[in-house]
């Protein structure tokens, strides 16, 4: 009677056996692929996420207070305008004036100037006719009253020119021009005709380029990470669907209080496109800090080693290299790597990882 139930229990107890130690296996194997590092989707994952706002180049100008006349605008709302072009300038009547006079003046003795050349030219050709013989002298002595003439006229051209060239160079100073390339954003009106206050609270004219960019804050240790040129994905905080790309730029310490605790830094990136965007949005940055020949892996998928060589002088100095484990098929084989920086226990391998590597981690010791 005993062996009708002994029988069953033993083989239901090693079925029980067979299903958890297939489990375990399962559960081992699961976790074991789960801590295998495939590169070229540590490439594509492997990213660093911060809040950003999107932003415009924008150039503002106000004009001088307690003038005597308003600005004289080059430029209407909307206009594109490229660095250098002339947006506005003071108005000084007695400057523009004496510019005026000096070009009227320039021109009256270019004129004189041209008919002493005609005169002279004519002079020439009959002292080149037979017919004229008997006047030679004369001719010569014209000549030489032309010659005489046609200096000074050149003479007075040159001072002339000299003189609109101070004028030109005092109005220059008085022009305001484009620091950078845009269009015209804002043209203040009101603001422009408040040219005799003292104070000029507002600008009268706001230059905006068509490049927009992301712009936020990042920890140090997060400002570890970033390098210019690394790529990011950008999504709308409100409008998730709408999806943008990038690239670092810039990042730099913001003035802080030396007792914070925590330091934050500025970074900027420009945008590939910006259709849909607002300045003002708020987005989410995802950068991509690991890519070809750069990978970023966590401390225990890389073992330090330290090989000992000796020189001439039959001294040794330790040479620090590095090992991660790679895959191949069933097996897993250590092969050395180029590590160029440890981060917070971050190492960032740059030759010896291929994006078709699959790695392990170390066992700890």
């Amino acid at each position: 009677m005993k062996q009708k139930w002994f029988l069953p229990i033993v083989l239901s107890l090693i079925v029980l056996a067979l299903i958890i130690a297939s489990g375990v296996i399962l559960y081992m194997h699961q976790q074991d692929e789960k801590e295998t590092i495939h590169i070229d989707e540590r490439i594509k994952t492997h990213v660093l996420s911060l809040d950003g706002k999107v932003k415009q180049n924008l150039a503002t100008y106000f004009q001088k207070g307690n003038q005597s006349e308003p600005v004289v605008m080059h430029v209407k709302l909307g206009d594109k305008v490229q660095k250098g072009d002339p947006l506005f300038t003071y108005n000084d009547k007695a400057l523009f004036s004496k510019e005026k006079e000096t070009g009227l003046s320039l021109d009256n003795k270019m004129i004189e100037k041209e008919q002493v050349e005609g005169q002279i030219a004519a002079m020439e050709a009959m002292k080149q006719d037979a017919t004229y013989n008997d006047k030679a002298s004369e001719i010569d002595a014209q000549l030489n009253w032309l010659d005489s003439e046609l200096t000074k006229a050149e003479n007075n051209i040159d001072i002339l020119k000299e003189k609109q060239k101070q004028i030109s160079d005092q109005i220059d100073a008085l022009t305001i021009k484009a620091s950078i390339d845009g269009k015209v954003a804002q043209l203040n009106q009101q603001q422009i005709d408040k040219f005799s206050q003292k104070e000029q609270t507002e600008p009268i004219l706001v230059l905006s380029d068509d490049a927009f960019f992301v712009e936020g804050n990042a920890k140090r240790d997060q400002i570890e990470f970033l390098e210019t040129g690394l790529k990011f994905d950008g999504q709308h905080k409100l409008n998730k669907e709408q999806e943008y790309s990038g690239a670092i730029d810039s990042f730099e310490q913001l003035s802080a209080n030396p007792d914070a605790k925590t330091q934050y830094f500025n970074y900027k990136g420009h945008l590939d496109s910006s259709e849909g965007l607002y300045v003002g949005d708020d987005m989410s940055v995802k950068v991509h800090l690991s890519y070809k020949k750069h990978i970023w892996l966590p401390e225990r998928y890389v073992k330090k080693k330290l090989v000992t060589h000796k020189n001439k002088q039959k001294l040794t100095t330790p040479e620090k290299t590095y090992y991660v484990r790679k895959v191949y098929g069933d097996q897993v084989n250590e092969e050395k790597v180029t590590v160029e920086r440890i981060v917070n226990g971050q190492y960032l391998v740059t030759e010896g990882l291929t994006s078709i590597d699959a790695i392990k981690p170390f066992k700890s010791k």
